[in-house]
């Protein structure tokens, strides 16, 4: 799923729940939710869209922080901009975990994490 899918609605998260304590672990468990759901196209597609992929991602990770940036302008809600973080961080750590653009990293979070995240993709094909 696109980082932004994430990040909105973590932020959405934030907005009906104002408790930080509350409202970013529920933003990091809502990204397994939200990967239940099919998205992204299996590796054989993204294998022939190789290319464009990281120009989606990157244009992808820009609309995200434009998005979140633009809500907390709007609400003066700081939170939103914690909980879209943690809920998009997994997907952020896949790029590294997978080693999809950047070679030179190793994912910052533990593997069995990485892994139970990919674990729960629903990709399309």
């Amino acid at each position: 799923m696109l980082i932004t899918t994430h990040a909105v609605a973590s932020a959405g998260i934030a907005s009906l729940i104002s408790s930080p304590a509350l409202s970013i672990p529920l933003a990091f468990a809502g990204h397994f939710v939200l990967d239940k759901i099919p998205h992204w196209p299996n590796e054989k597609v993204r294998n022939k869209l190789k290319n464009t992929l990281y120009m989606i991602v990157v244009i992808d990770v820009l609309i995200a922080a434009a998005s979140v940036i633009w809500l907390v302008n709007l609400t003066s809600n700081t939170t939103l901009l914690w909980t879209a973080f943690v809920g998009s961080i997994m997907d952020i750590d896949a790029v590294f975990y997978h080693k999809k653009f950047i070679d030179i990293f190793k994912t910052p979070l533990p593997k069995w994490l990485s892994k139970l995240h990919g674990s729960v993709q629903n990709e399309t094909g």
